[in-house]
């Protein structure tokens, strides 16, 4: 959709237009991180007249609003240590402007190993040695 806004009393003519479809870096659905891992998740989108804002949401909750600009491209950069409440987190990038009735949307769900360590213990039970898993 594009917009035609003319300025009453000026010559300038305001071209308005949403920005494009975020796309997410960094990460794959699919991939595995592990726990302790640190992840950068970086959200670009192109274009948009004014340019557009890029949000992360992490499970409905807005964690970052900072982004940059360079030239048609904004970018907005999600470091994070990665957790054990992460897995199955979903990670949203809204990209909105003036312009935008509803933001674009890119997401991506997070697959996330935990790092447990297991040790082989040996018992005597009634004269019978027996084997068991301890954490």
């Amino acid at each position: 959709m594009l917009q035609l806004i003319v300025l009453k009393g000026e010559k300038k003519i305001f071209l308005a237009d949403p920005p494009g479809i975020p796309e997410i870096e960094g990460y794959q659905e699919g991939d595995i991180v592990q726990v302790g891992d640190t992840l950068t998740l970086a959200c670009i989108t192109r274009g948009g007249n004014p340019q557009a804002e890029l949000i992360w949401y992490r499970d409905n909750v807005q964690v970052d609003m900072s982004f940059t600009t360079s030239g048609k491209e904004v970018t907005n950069i999600r470091t994070f240590t990665v957790d054990k409440t992460d897995n199955n987190a979903l990670y949203r990038c809204e990209a909105s402007n003036s312009v935008t009735y509803h933001p674009k949307i890119a997401t991506v769900k997070l697959s996330v190993q935990c790092k447990y360590i297991f040790f082989m213990c040996n018992v005597a039970i009634q004269q019978h040695i027996g084997s068991f898993l301890c954490n």
